[in-house]
């Protein structure tokens, strides 16, 4: 929708332009818009931020590719109770999936049995490196390091983790300068 709105006020200029000015300022005034639509689009797809290595990474013993198994969900079920349908937080995933699993502050994502995302608001869930819903950006930054990119999303405030070459991200929504969310998924 975004690149669609882009692409109008794209053209809409170029007629102003067209209509209002020489050829050369056109062209300038061409080159700086695409300049600018590319760095929007450059800006928003990880290519500049370092990888880090995520290939262990996993909340709950659970990790990315990782097929989930019927001993996997008693395990889950036994720790948080049975499945809901309303885990009770908001969920923004840019990963395709085909099945989910939902408990209070957790949710689960497959897709041909296979792990694609693990979100968690539960403040006794945490990843392999100790990081949980309670800790501080201090300690996120402690443990994973500086590599990552801040945005703000709709969600929140998040510091997202990318690994390039295993094609994992891991975000820590923080609000406050503390974790509200952990999110591990597949890179999209």
């Amino acid at each position: 929708m975004l690149f669609l709105l882009s692409l109008i006020f794209f053209i809409l200029i170029l007629w102003l332009l067209y209509y209002f000015t020489s050829i050369k300022i056109m062209f300038i005034c061409l080159f700086t818009i695409l300049l600018g639509i590319g760095s929007f689009f450059y800006f928003h797809s990880y290519t500049y931020v370092k990888s880090t290595d995520l290939a262990g990474t996993s909340i709950l013993d659970l990790k990315i590719g990782d097929y989930l198994t019927k001993s996997m969900k008693k395990k889950i079920d036994e720790h948080y109770g049975p499945e809901i349908n309303d885990p009770g937080m908001a969920i923004l995933l840019n990963v395709e999936y085909e099945q989910v699993l939902k408990y209070k502050g957790l949710f689960i994502a497959t897709r041909d049995s296979k792990i694609v995302a693990v979100v968690t608001e539960n403040k006794l869930t945490s990843t392999n490196k100790g990081i949980s819903p309670i800790d501080s950006k201090t300690k996120i930054e402690n443990v994973y390091g500086q590599d990552y990119t801040k945005k703000s999303e709709e969600i929140g405030n998040t510091l997202s983790y990318v690994d390039k070459e295993n094609k994992i991200i891991l975000k820590f929504v923080v609000n406050k300068n503390n974790i509200k969310q952990i999110i591990l998924s597949e890179l999209d």
